[in-house]
């Protein structure tokens, strides 16, 4: 049974979500807080992630702009794909993300007002939008 991983990158925290690629419904995994100076941390628990969930494919969203044009942290998304794909061996996917955020937050707001509670903001909110990148993956197959 083989996995796909997918990451929405940001500059503190990664957020992260798993499917099979024969069920396809993305599972949060929790994300991961690094700092840019330890950055090979970082790689390694993904290293983890993927060795222990039989990773083939990362999915990474790419935050495009409304004209699909590539928005200024998009070089430095790819510069991070490229080392994901050095050194784990994987194949990486970019996959556009616009509006992955801000359909997350709308997810959380509604499941925070079924349970009657307010948070600022929650880590979920990361893993959230790379399971929405992921979902939106998996259905343009």
């Amino acid at each position: 049974m083989s996995s796909i991983l997918a990451i929405d990158y940001g500059k503190k925290r990664i957020g992260l979500a798993l499917a099979d690629e024969n069920i396809k419904i993305p599972v949060l995994i929790k994300p991961i807080e690094y700092q840019v100076s330890k950055i090979e941390k970082l790689y390694e628990e993904i290293k983890k992630i993927c060795d222990n969930n039989e990773v083939t494919k990362i999915v990474i969203g790419l935050p495009l702009s409304f004209n699909f044009k590539q928005t200024p942290i998009c070089e430095e998304i790819k510069k991070f794909g490229e080392e994901l794909k050095k050194n784990l061996n994987k194949k990486v996917i970019y996959y556009n993300e616009v509006l992955s955020t801000e359909l997350a937050r709308k997810i959380q707001e509604n499941n925070q007002k079924k349970l009657k509670t307010i948070y600022k903001t929650s880590p979920k909110l990361d893993s959230q939008s790379a399971a929405i990148i992921l979902e939106n993956y998996l259905k343009s197959l």
